[in-house]
């Protein structure tokens, strides 16, 4: 059964899943998550709520979330069965045991480990190499919109 939407019918999820495993890349990240009357759980409980995102491959994005009571590996592994390709994420190393995925890394998760490796008061010490990695992240992000604004929807030259 197709979900409906203002437009054309939406696919159904079993359709968007094996385009989101199809594609080339995939972005992925977790957040915590609260959820009240949990069978067998008690409401303080931690659950964790997993997003998937297709890459930017030229098609549109798609976008996949998954609920899990646990961060485990093995949770990464239920969820990313199947797939192959390169995959975004975080530090987390619940997902080096994974087979046929190339690990990335996001480049703000990056840019934020720089940023908490700077020393107290030394912020605006430019000598300081985690001050130069913050740097070096924040000039790579303005060449990177500055070419998404000069080629709006046209993944092929921004790429």
């Amino acid at each position: 059964m197709a979900l409906r939407s203002a437009g054309p019918p939406l696919p159904t999820r079993t359709s968007t899943a094996h385009r989101t495993i199809s594609s080339r890349c995939m972005i992925t990240s977790t957040g915590n998550v609260q959820v009240l009357n949990e069978e067998g759980r008690k409401a303080q409980s931690q659950s964790f709520m997993w997003l998937f995102r297709s890459g930017e491959d030229g098609y549109p994005a798609l976008i996949l979330y998954g609920y899990s009571p646990t961060r485990s590996g093995s949770q990464a592994k239920e969820f990313l069965e199947g797939y192959s390709g390169y995959l975004e994420t975080d530090g987390y190393q619940g997902y080096n045991s994974l087979p046929g995925i190339k690990r990335c890394s996001c480049w703000a998760h990056i840019r934020r480990y720089f940023i908490d490796a700077v020393p107290k008061g030394k912020q605006y010490d430019y000598s300081q190499p985690a001050v130069q990695g913050v740097q070096y992240c924040s000039r790579l992000f303005v060449i990177e919109d500055s070419i998404n604004k000069k080629y709006p929807g046209d993944y092929e030259k921004r790429k």
